[in-house]
């Protein structure tokens, strides 16, 4: 999602396919925290610190998710942890996104 018009691309695609919290990864953002898209979309994400536009999660919700959001934890840049409030038996979930790298033995 760094390059420029991604992060609509994939707000688009997820509302077309009516996802209300979705689990990127590879995004490649720096630092951590919070950005509403002008479409209406909250992304909550967490990358690097050392300004290397690599690896990186992030967790993009629509309004209606948005408002049920407790709270989140940016771990580091392969893991996010996002609180959500549902009024259902399960009543508070938690979601993980993670990236996990798999070296290949040359």
């Amino acid at each position: 999602m760094y390059t420029a018009g991604k992060s609509a691309q994939v707000a688009r695609v997820m509302n077309q396919m009516k996802i209300h919290i979705m689990g990127i990864s590879e995004c490649r953002w720096t630092g951590a925290g919070r950005l509403k898209l002008s479409s209406g979309e909250t992304v909550l994400y967490s990358g690097r610190d050392d300004d290397q536009h690599m690896q990186g999660v992030a967790i993009m919700m629509n309004q209606e998710a948005t408002r049920a959001l407790i709270d989140c934890s940016p771990i580091n840049e392969r893991i996010i942890k996002a609180r959500f409030y549902f009024k259902d038996p399960l009543s508070l979930t938690e979601m993980l996104c993670a990236l996990f790298v798999v070296k290949r033995a040359h």
